[in-house]
């Protein structure tokens, strides 16, 4: 994904930075609220959102929760992009 500068994982908790957009944009918390709106509750680190599933978590609901997010990611990504023309 464009908007992905990288992936840390340790366990069963992942961090995913977010890459590209100014701090002021806060993007980590804009995909936390787009996730919420489908969802998942998940929380940012600043523009790092972090994924600490439970161990017990199905695999069929730990699919749903990374679909989830990186839908959250795309529109997050996407609004930024209408909302700043110059962000293209």
């Amino acid at each position: 994904m464009p908007a992905v500068a990288e992936v840390r994982q340790r366990g069963f908790m992942c961090g995913i930075e977010l890459g590209g957009f100014p701090v002021e944009a806060r993007m980590g918390h804009q995909v936390t609220l787009e996730a919420r709106r489908r969802g998942a509750v998940i929380r940012p680190l600043g523009d790092v959102v972090v994924l600490m599933p439970p161990l017990a978590i199905a695999q069929r609901e730990l699919r749903t929760l990374v679909e989830i997010v990186g839908e959250a990611i795309e529109a997050a990504a996407a609004d930024y992009a209408a909302a700043t023309p110059l962000a293209a």
